[in-house]
């Protein structure tokens, strides 16, 4: 991930924290759309903060190739993909999100299970990762 990229998403998850901060402090507790957006958010936020994580072990893999080889760029491609599945648009809600993202992550898993140049399983990992922390916040939403 270039800097710029990075830059962008770390912006991206700190204006969210910041938006979370100020739904819960400006909003009425027991305002229905408050709440929902500050659970949206909330997820969105989980959800960057898994990506940066894989992004910043793709860096370090990187800057290490000499042992770790192309696994670093195969880490950044697999959580860049997952990346580009988990944007959210202001339209869709909580439920068409998790049913929108849950199948696409899962079959991304599948084309890395089979995929040739993921020899290490590092790239499939990576997406899974992804999916399990996104599997944890669809049961936190459904509880």
């Amino acid at each position: 991930m270039d800097t710029w990229t990075r830059l962008k998403l770390q912006i991206s998850l700190q204006y969210l924290r910041l938006m979370a901060k100020a739904y819960s402090i400006f909003t009425p507790k027991r305002a229905p759309i408050a709440e929902y957006r500050a659970r949206k958010l909330r997820i969105q936020l989980e959800m960057n903060t898994v990506l940066i994580k894989q992004f910043k072990d793709a860096k370090r893999k990187q800057k290490k190739s000499y042992h770790w080889g192309n696994i670093g760029w195969q880490v950044e491609n697999a959580a860049a993909q997952c990346e580009v599945i988990l944007r959210s648009s202001n339209s869709e809600n909580l439920a068409q999100y998790f049913e929108r993202v849950l199948p696409a992550i899962s079959e991304l898993a599948s084309s890395y299970r089979y995929d040739q140049a993921d020899e290490s399983g590092y790239a499939l990992a990576t997406v899974r990762e992804i999916e399990q922390a996104l599997i944890e916040e669809s049961n936190k939403v459904q509880d």
